[in-house]
């Protein structure tokens, strides 16, 4: 998520980062409906159905351009000035906002504050639930230094085949057991699940797409959202939401995103202006900051908001959320020293 250098700045890694953290806002201002048994078959279902499994390529968006921008990286650096660079600039504002949302949470519950529980906290999966995804960038992050040499060499057809090998214990597994009735466990992980979508973002960046190619991702994206929306609906019940189509390394988010990817793309380097460069890099700019602030400007905006009408709910929700996390961490971005220790 953070801004990365390149000889020549691109456009469209900072579009894809606007798209991809309003697709994970949508997703938390959806998530909690969409696993409602009660509300299954309704229409407020089935539309909270499409937008949840539409807004999960927002993640693997974000995995995307680090695993493009990282691997295509020309710079050599030592491993020291690569972690320097790269993984100081997440974890430092992690680290205060995991203390800025426990004290709230504290606040909020009208507990006493305590070091122990703040440390076991962030020890287990950070103090809010969206902090897991910092911990699996930095994990990835840690992992670059090794399999870049790997996948810098790598012909397209070799990073197809390591993307495979990745994909199929966390993304085909869970399918082939769900439509076989089989059950493979013994294809562990061989490496991060997400680590697919760090090798996807550097295949499809660097890859010469024809307009043949192009078309079977854009189909490829098209089948992912059905995949999702249809295997959800067929499998749910009143009595459970079946969520094997929409985990975090499904098929379905593979797909949309890798439609989503190309498409920007093709699209930013088709046209665009300097005007609309500016804006999106200003935007996409504050993105991880926006990540880390949106969740607490959730809770403080809508804790006690209720509607009898879901579509209502969504869409207020998501707005404000989205524009209040932004100005938020714009004016953030406008104090050196708050830019620099919070986004």
């Amino acid at each position: 998520m953070s801004q990365e250098n390149n000889k020549k700045h691109l456009l469209y890694p900072d579009i894809l980062r606007v798209i991809a953290i309003l697709a994970v806002i949508m997703l938390h201002c959806v998530s909690d409906l969409f696993v409602e048994p009660a509300l299954y078959g309704t229409p407020a279902w089935h539309a909270v159905n499409v937008l949840n499994t539409l807004a999960r390529m927002g993640v693997p968006l974000f995995f995307m351009i680090s695993g493009y921008l990282i691997i295509s990286d020309e710079r050599q650096m030592t491993l020291g000035a690569f972690f320097s660079r790269r993984i100081t600039k997440i974890v430092i504002p992690f680290l205060i906002w995991n203390v800025v949302y426990y004290l709230y949470y504290a606040y909020e519950a009208q507990s006493c504050a305590s070091a122990v529980d703040f440390l076991y906290g962030l020890a287990a999966m950070g103090v809010s639930y969206h902090f897991w995804f910092v911990y699996t960038l930095i994990f990835i992050y840690l992992l670059a230094p090794i399999i870049k040499p790997f996948l810098v060499r790598a012909t397209d057809r070799q990073l197809i085949y390591a993307l495979l090998v990745i994909m199929f214990p966390t993304t085909f597994c869970p399918l082939i057991n769900k439509f076989s009735g089989l059950w493979l466990f013994r294809f562990d992980a061989v490496i991060l699940g997400y680590a697919g979508f760090f090798v996807l973002g550097y295949l499809l960046g660097r890859a010469r797409l024809t307009p043949k190619i192009r078309a079977a991702i854009y189909a490829g994206g098209v089948g992912g959202a059905v995949l999702g929306i249809w295997g959800t609906y067929a499998y749910s019940s009143t009595q459970l939401i079946d969520t094997t189509f929409n985990i975090g390394c499904s098929l379905s988010a593979y797909l949309i995103a890798a439609a989503v990817f190309t498409a920007v793309r093709t699209l930013s380097e088709k046209s665009s202006s300097p005007r609309t460069a500016r804006v999106f890099y200003t935007l996409g700019s504050l993105t991880y900051g926006v990540y880390l602030i949106h969740v607490l400007v959730m809770r403080l905006i809508f804790a006690n908001y209720t509607s009898e009408h879901v579509g209502v709910t969504v869409a207020l929700e998501f707005l404000a959320t989205a524009a209040a996390s932004f100005a938020a961490a714009f004016l953030i971005s406008r104090v050196k020293i708050l830019k620099k220790i919070l986004i």
